[in-house]
This record gives C-alpha cells, structure tokens and sequence, in this order.
C-alpha cells in the first residue's frame, strides 16, 4: 500500500476527496443546533421517536440450549438448528450461556450503560405458532444494564453535521423466536425453529430522535460500536439487527401523542422511509379530527408505507413472571468492590471487560480530528464501513506517510471497486501492504 500511495500521491489531491462526497450528501465538519425541520416540526407538529434495537448476539451456541446459532442470514437448512429445548420438549431445561452474557457485559460498557450485579430472567407470555413454548425468557423487572448513552453524528442534506445523545433505557438479554414461513400457494404456514432460542440483546432507547435522519445515524453508530467489539455482526440482510420504532406526533408546548410501533426494520432504508410515512400519516389523521390508534405496524417496503398488523397489547397481556428454571445472574465488579456476596471466581468480573475493550469509534474520530483535521463526514464514511476501515487500520501497520492520501485513495478507488461488487477479502493481490 505504500507504494501505491507514493505513486498517486501527486495525482490525487485531498480537496478531490471532498469534492466526491458532495454527490452523496456529505459536507464539511462542525458542530452546529439542527433546524426545526430536522428536528421533527412539521407545520405545527412535532415527531418524537424511540426505538427499540435486536442485536443478535455474536455466539455459536443460543442463548439457552447447545443448539447451532444459524450462520449466513439464517441459510441454514430448516430445522437444522434446532435443539430439544427450543423445540419445547417436555422437561428440556434452560442453561444460560456464558458467552451471551460475555457480549452483553461488553455491550453495556462501550454503551456506557451501568450494569447491575444481579439480573433476573423473567417469561413474557404470547402464543405464536413460531415460539412452541408459549413464552420467551427474557428480561423485564431487573435486565443486565441500564441508563447509557450514544453520542452520534447526523449527516442532512440541508446542514451542516451536528452531534447529538440518544439515552438508553436498558439493555437486556432474551430469545430470539422461530420464524414463520407463509406458502399462498399451498394455503398454509411453515415454521422453522432455527433461529427460536438465538441470543438477542434489547436496546431500548427513550424518544429522544425527531426524525428518520437521527434514527439512521444512530443505528449506524450502535452498529459500528457493537462490530468493533465484536458483540454483533450488525449485517441488518442476514436478520442480525432489527429496529423496532415507536412513532407518535403533537402539538408544541403539548404533551406527546399515542404512539404506533413499527417492528422488524431490517435496513436503513426500511426505518427511514417508515419513520417518514407514519408522522405524515399521524399528521394527517389528527388534522381530518381522526384519531391514532395505539396499535403495531408492518412496514410494506415496495409501496414505502406501514400496515395495520395488530392492535397494541398491554403489559399485563403479557403475563410477565419470574423465570422459575433460572437462577439470577450474578456479577461482581473488582473496581468498585462492590461483590456480590460469597463471590468467587464463578462470577464474570466486569472489570475484566472493562480493561479490555478496543478503541470505539468515538475515540478514532477524535484522532483523526484532532491529528490529521479530516473532514467528520469522511472520517464517519470510513469508521461505519467495515470494509474500509479494515484496510485503514492494516495499512496504518506499515507505516503510512500521508494518512489524507491514503483516506482519499480508500474513499475513492477502493469504494469504487466495492460499488461494483468486487470481494476485496478474496483477492490476495489487493492488500493493505502492497
């Protein structure tokens, strides 16, 4: 890479780096307010939104059982994943995966969340053919973590970026369920249990966005967080992230709205466009002097609009009570000494993840800021793409004498051969060191 670097560094300049992204809607740095209009007010209205995020937890086992976590985005055959405990089978136990819990401790930590030494499992009770049990073991009184934070930055076409904190409510771990496969041909529905029992870790996040902009920027963030440390893939084609988005609209000076919940975005794309069609449709429901309706949605991503699905239910639908086949999760964290008591070496030590979580990408962005002064659209181009900040921090090994050059050729050459589908991991002749 050296080399290649020395030899286009008087043909490329940085200021043709720029002058590439303003096609895509990126601009130069600062931290300015976002207008009105971004933040959510549209005429006399404002938009607020929460979501809810399901990250698959990187593990080759599920959250309770042996049973083989699916690989690829679910391609594995159906009901090859399967174990005893995820099919129900009378008297299958649940055992807690170590693992899991692994990532979820790191997880709180990058997110700033503040863990709690002693964690309970509780059952939330429904019945859908794709969870054979009745109830998903999850956790509701007493999860892992609570109150963190994610600072992240927002790209609009209209401003310039501007950084902004989405609080989180809590973090916890729970089952994933099976999934349902519908044959209109045929007329009837098939399951497939592969990913029933997955581990999945919940984000809630309070209502603090305005916008589908926000919200896209802060699942990119939590993305690139949860890949750095290696926690979750992120890969939103393959199932491994979904959004859930609750949706509500008000007056200014007025408290908020009923709200809708979107479920299972599983793209970017999906959650913008289904954040921006439902405050239009609460807008225009509220000023005919209709009302909205509490309920969950769809989102039908070829016509870009949300779809009635079922009416809300309430907590007590749910029937929460505490896991009985389950002990609670304990913790001890050595820095606070605050062990749980008779603790022993059988407890995680949150202090021991604590030490060893890499760099996040908050803490890059602020080196190359203050180090090299690239442009923050470009620095957030080159963090979030897994790719090409794989070929950033290998080539930084040998030596890099431009670090601008070596951005500009990344964010032009190398983008250009991953816009035509080229697999940069198989080709042995294009590597960081060349």
């Amino acid at each position: 890479m050296i080399n290649f670097i020395k030899r286009r560094k008087r043909k490329i300049m940085w200021r043709r780096v720029s002058s590439a992204f303003e096609p895509l809607g990126f601009y130069s740095s600062g931290v300015v307010s976002p207008s009105p209009s971004l933040r959510g007010r549209r005429g006399a209205w404002e938009s607020v939104i929460g979501l809810e995020i399901h990250a698959q937890i990187s593990s080759e086992t599920k959250l309770f059982s042996s049973g083989r976590t699916p690989q690829g985005g679910y391609q594995s055959p159906v009901n090859t994943c399967a174990s005893f405990f995820d099919a129900a089978l009378p008297g299958t136990l649940p055992i807690l995966n170590q693992r899991c819990v692994e990532a979820g401790i790191q997880t709180a930590l990058a997110l700033g969340c503040t863990l709690n030494l002693i964690s309970n499992f509780d059952r939330k009770h429904y019945f859908y053919a794709d969870l054979p049990s009745g109830y998903q073991i999850t956790q509701s009184r007493l999860p892992l973590a609570v109150d963190g934070s994610v600072a992240y930055w927002v790209i609009h076409p209209d401003l310039k970026p501007f950084k902004t904190v989405a609080p989180i409510i809590q973090l916890q771990l729970e089952m994933d369920s099976g999934k349902s496969l519908h044959d209109d041909q045929d007329k009837q529905s098939l399951i497939d249990l592969n990913r029933c029992g997955v581990g999945l870790m919940e984000i809630v996040f309070g209502p603090s966005l305005s916008g589908g902009e926000e919200a896209v920027s802060l699942v990119k963030e939590l993305s690139s967080i949860m890949t750095k440390i290696g926690s979750c893939s992120c890969k939103m084609e393959e199932g491994a992230l979904r959004v859930d988005a609750n949706i509500s609209v008000h007056r200014p000076g007025t408290q908020l709205g009923t709200r809708t919940e979107v479920k299972n975005l599983n793209s970017t794309k999906a959650l913008y466009h289904a954040i921006e069609y439902e405050v239009e449709r609460q807008i225009n429901i509220l000023e005919s002097g209709g009302s909205v309706i509490n309920e969950t949605l769809g989102f039908d991503s070829e016509n870009r609009k949300t779809i009635s699905m079922r009416e809300k239910e309430s907590k007590l639908d749910y029937r929460f009570m505490p896991e009985p086949n389950l002990l609670p999760l304990k913790l001890k964290d050595s820095l606070v000494e605050r062990e749980c008591s008779h603790a022993n070496n059988d407890f995680l030590d949150v202090d021991y993840f604590r030490k060893n979580l890499p760099p996040l990408p908050e803490e890059l962005r602020k080196d190359l800021i203050e180090q090299y002064g690239i442009d923050i659209s470009i620095i957030n181009f080159v963090i979030n793409e897994p790719v090409i900040y794989k070929y950033y921090a290998e080539s930084l090994k040998y030596g890099v004498e431009n670090v601008k050059v070596l951005i500009s050729i990344l964010t032009t050459s190398i983008q250009e051969l991953l816009k035509k589908g080229h697999n940069l991991e198989e080709d042995s002749s294009l590597t960081p060191e060349f």
